[in-house]
């Protein structure tokens, strides 16, 4: 088996187009990239992305991530893990994309991760 079956798993942007979150189950991490653009003005200044830089790389607090989850104001960001059975939920700093705990719940089974507005039910 490869990597004993871990690998890379989910990645998300950021709502502001600023920030990738990226799962990784070979170390049980979220690696958070900036996205880095430039402006083309030969090219009737249109937005070109240049890459990415690394800015944090931060452990899931759980084993095996698979599937990652932001709230709708951006602040918020979920981590389901298949094999310690919980979600943890990470505060999301909008001015430099980082990451920080804050709790975990126990969650039979977690593989998937969603949230829904009650209003939007």
């Amino acid at each position: 088996q490869f990597n004993l079956g871990r690998w890379a798993s989910d990645a998300l942007w950021s709502e502001d187009g600023k920030y990738v979150y990226a799962a990784a189950r070979l170390h049980d991490s979220i690696s958070v990239f900036e996205l880095k653009y430039r402006v083309e003005k030969y090219r009737d200044d249109a937005v070109v992305a240049e890459g990415l830089e690394l800015v944090q790389r931060i452990p899931t607090q759980g084993q095996t991530p698979r599937c990652l989850c932001m709230s709708d104001c951006g602040q918020f960001l979920l981590v389901a893990h298949q094999h310690s059975h919980d979600v943890s939920s990470f505060e999301r700093n909008e001015v430099n994309g980082t990451l920080s705990f804050v709790d975990r719940i126990t969650l039979p089974n977690a593989a998937c991760v969603k949230l829904i507005r009650a209003d939007k039910l």
